[in-house]
């Protein structure tokens, strides 16, 4: 019986969790050196590409708390950033140049996560997929998961 209503209050806390984060995007851009390092020869070396990620969430409650996210077998911290106003725009699709916005609902906030690179190894507790984005952070001090499926590639600002 204690089990059971154990079961119960967890779902309870997950169902409320799901209900506060009302839709989430992820993104990013991939930034190249503005120096391109050549061999002896002159030769240009393989360049190292960096991918950076923000991420867009509207959310019912400003009060949750965010910790780190995982993508493939990086982990980041997270540095939320409050939107003001009720729409963003976060920038151009690469593939056609579609602009994209996002708009929060009545009553709800729009919240931006930029994606820090935290230069250590960790697992993510989570199995996930090449393009998933998987959250952790906090609500009303319990710790939860959120995985964002898809991440869009946008176009670098210098082709904006």
């Amino acid at each position: 019986m204690i089990l059971l209503a154990t079961i119960i209050i967890s779902v309870t806390s997950c169902a409320q969790l799901n209900k506060s984060i009302v839709k989430a995007s992820a993104f990013y851009t991939v930034r190249t050196p503005g120096t391109i390092p050549v061999d002896d020869a002159g030769q240009p070396l393989a360049m190292q590409l960096n991918k950076v990620y923000n991420l867009f969430l509207e959310v019912k409650d400003s009060s949750l708390e965010w910790i780190k996210a995982w993508t493939g077998d990086k982990v980041f911290n997270l540095i939320p950033i409050a939107v003001k106003g009720r729409s963003a725009v976060i920038g151009k699709k690469r593939a056609g140049g579609k602009e994209i916005v996002m708009t929060a609902g009545e009553g709800n906030f729009l919240v931006q996560l930029e994606l820090s690179p935290n230069n250590t190894y960790q697992k993510a507790p989570q199995a996930l997929k090449q393009d998933d984005v998987l959250l952790q952070g906090k609500w009303k001090g319990k710790p939860f998961y959120y995985k964002i499926p898809t991440v869009t590639e946008l176009a670098s600002p210098e082709y904006q």
